[in-house]
Order: structure tokens, then sequence, then C-alpha cells
């Protein structure tokens, strides 16, 4: 499992800096002034640049494979493509049906459609990697097919306001797939719905910030409904006071209709209820698997809420703290969630072991926005969370910081 998912990610993430067959220049004054002009031109293989701007009502349809779809601004400046009533077939700003396609530092926004699913992307194709992207106010951020060939690796991306309203329509929603890799992101202010939602067999949910903040109505922050494997590592989460659902974490609770075992990992995370009450991981009977190691849990939260004791519990290691500001956080109220010197889970974190071959050690932390650095214990030992105590915050990777969050 873990060598072909490992082997995907390798090639999604070469495809950035491959020769293409054509590179085709989009943007003001010249020739396709649309990335709507190209789309039925272009051959597996092609790469698209897009001008930075607003590109309004501007919809399409990508049938080729292997595409490389990129906005040329600096991060952040991107290509906007808003909807404004418009819609590709009745889905989305952009349908993807080709396969193993790139799509980078481009800002989709607006869409809505009959049935309430309108995405930014409706990704078709089997494979899709999705990086520097913004998606706000939509009826769905990312929204995928349903087939168990699929693989997708969205990272670096902020998505924010999406919803139609109805419980049904999430922030991303990731179908019944191979697997999922999300990792980097900034998910936050769902309408109603969840922030991530993914029936992928496979899901490494890693160092994101997931939190709905003042204002937000969403569900849960992670929603996996139908089991299978997953990992949540290294991330920062928070449920607003007015969540519609009084768990945090749900894990197949729609059916466990993924092959098992079921077996659900968490380590290094940050999760801060700031509801009046809820559960923080919510699971049924028929787990396999439950592991919580080196997990920060502040506010008002049972631990685990199961319809069954799982074959295997592991929980060890986790600092639990009823109340939030007596966590030792720098600035809780506006999310920021790293320890101060003295706080409660500094050097108690214990080497979390492997999963499959997956080392659970968290190696990075999450840099607001969207991005990591390298972790380094601060300490004889790591500390508990998402966040080592002592360590900065500088961006590691500079040239690409992005710029402009919704």
């Amino acid at each position: 499992m873990i060598p072909r998912l490992l082997l995907f990610i390798f090639i999604s993430l070469s495809t950035i800096s491959k020769l293409s067959a054509k590179n085709w220049q989009v943007g003001f004054g010249k020739t396709y002034t649309k990335p709507s002009q190209v789309a039925n031109l272009v051959s597996n293989g092609d790469t698209v640049s897009i001008d930075p701007g607003l590109y309004s009502g501007d919809v399409c349809t990508w049938k080729a494979s292997k595409l490389w779809l990129r906005g040329l601004g600096a991060p952040g400046v991107y290509a906007h493509l808003e909807a404004n009533g418009q819609n590709a077939g009745g889905k989305a700003i952009w349908v993807i049906q080709g396969d193993s396609v790139t799509v980078q530092n481009i800002e989709f926004s607006g869409c809505q459609v009959p049935d309430h699913n309108g995405a930014g992307i409706r990704a078709e194709g089997l494979h899709l990697h999705v990086l520097f992207c913004s998606f706000h106010h939509n009826e769905m951020g990312i929204l995928t097919t349903n087939d168990d060939n699929a693989a997708f690796v969205f990272e670096h991306n902020a998505f924010s306001y999406n919803g139609y309203g109805d419980g049904f329509s999430h922030n991303v929603y990731v179908g019944s797939v191979f697997s999922l890799v999300f990792q980097y992101n900034y998910s936050h202010h769902g309408k109603v719905g969840h922030l991530l939602k993914s029936r992928a067999q496979y899901n490494y949910i890693l160092y994101n910030r997931l939190t709905d903040e003042t204002g937000s109505d969403a569900s849960r922050e992670i929603d996996l409904p139908n089991g299978g494997t997953a990992i949540i590592l290294g991330n920062v989460i928070e449920q607003s006071p007015e969540s519609q659902n009084g768990n945090i974490i749900g894990f197949g609770m729609e059916g466990l209709a993924n092959f098992p075992p079921h077996d659900l990992y968490l380590a290094y995370n940050t999760i801060v209820n700031d509801r009046f009450a809820s559960r923080t991981v919510q699971f049924p009977a028929g787990l396999h698997t439950f592991s919580a190691k080196n997990n920060l849990i502040a506010g008002p939260a049972v631990f685990i809420d199961a319809g069954g004791a799982p074959a295997i519990l592991d929980t060890i290691r986790n600092v639990f703290i009823p109340l939030v500001p007596a966590a030792g956080f720098k600035d809780a109220a506006n999310y920021d969630y790293r320890l101060l010197a003295g706080a409660s889970a500094i050097d108690l974190a214990i080497p979390p072991g492997l999963v499959n071959g997956f080392d659970l050690q968290a190696i990075k932390m999450y840099d607001h926005p969207f991005n990591w650095i390298a972790r380094t214990p601060s300490g004889n030992a790591s500390d508990v969370g998402a966040f080592e105590w002592n360590s900065p915050l500088a961006n590691q990777n500079p040239g690409m910081r992005p710029i402009t969050v919704f």
C-alpha cells in the first residue's frame, strides 16, 4: 500500500517540472484571453500558463491528460476564475476529466448549480494534484469522482466559505477513491458542511490547519465516513462555538464500507474545542485499531465516543486540558496554538512507532498560511501537539509563501 502511494506522490510532484509538448499562453492581450478558449485545443502533456487577473464567467472542461494548468502570478497572486452565474456541465468552474493533471496557483470562487454541488473543481479523472490554489464561496471547494483507482494530492491550498448550507456540501469532498494525501492546507469557515470529508480507502491528513473559527457553523472538522486506514498527523484542529456537530473527527459514521482493517491513527495533533461541549473522536463498533499518541486536546470535550471497543486500543501520552486558557498557548483567541514556556505539553512525547512503514514521528509543523517548516525537538524529547515550543516559524520556502488568504 505505502510504496504505491509514495510512487504516485513522486509522479504527481514531478509533473510540475516536466517538459511539455506545448505551452499555451492565456491572458489579456494574448491570442487566447480566457482559459476556456484552449480547453478543447490542448493535447496530452501540454501546459497552460494563465496570467494573473480576473476571468469572470469563464468555465470549461479539461479532457486531456498529464496537463499542467498553472497561474503565472507570484504565490497568492492568482488567476481568478469567478463563476459569475456560469458553470461547466452543471458541475463546476473546471471539470477535469483527464488523468494525472496538476493545477497550481488558481483561485476558484462563486460556483452555484441547480443540484447545489457547484464546485471550484470537479475531479473526474484518476489522478489530480492541486497546490497553491484558493477555493472560496462555492457550493463545494473540490468534489471528486468515485473510482477506487483514483488517487489525489491536495497541498498548500486554502478552502473557505464553501457550502450550500444543507450539510451535504463541504470545503473538500473526496469520493470513494483509493487514496487522498491532504497536507499543508488551510480549511476554515465551512458553511454547515465539513472542513474535510473523504471516503478514500487510505487517508493521509498531514500538517494542516482545519479551524472553524469565529462566525463559522461548519460541522465536523474531519469526516471519514467509510473507515479504511487513516493517519492524522501534526494538524491544528479547532471547533467553533457555533459548530453544527458535537464531534470533531468522525470515522466510519456512515458505515464501514471500505475494505478492512479499519484503522485510525492520531499523532501530534493540537485539537481545540471552543464549543460548549463536544466529543473529539467518534467511531462505531467494528474498528480494528484506534491509536492516539502525543496529541494535545484542549477544551471541554470527551475524548472518545465509541459505538464499540476496537480490537486494538492504543492511547498514550495525550495531554487533556479542560480549559483552553490553561493550555499555555501563545494566542488562542487568534488560533495561535504554539506553546509558551512552561506549558504542560513540553517534552512529554514518546516515539509513536510505524504504521506499515509510515513513521508517525512528526518531522514538520504547519506554518500559516498553508505551508510548513521542519520540526526539531526543543528539549530532551518532542513536545506533545502540533508545535515545538521554541521553534521559530520562519517559512521554509520563502519563495513559495502565499500572500492572499480568504
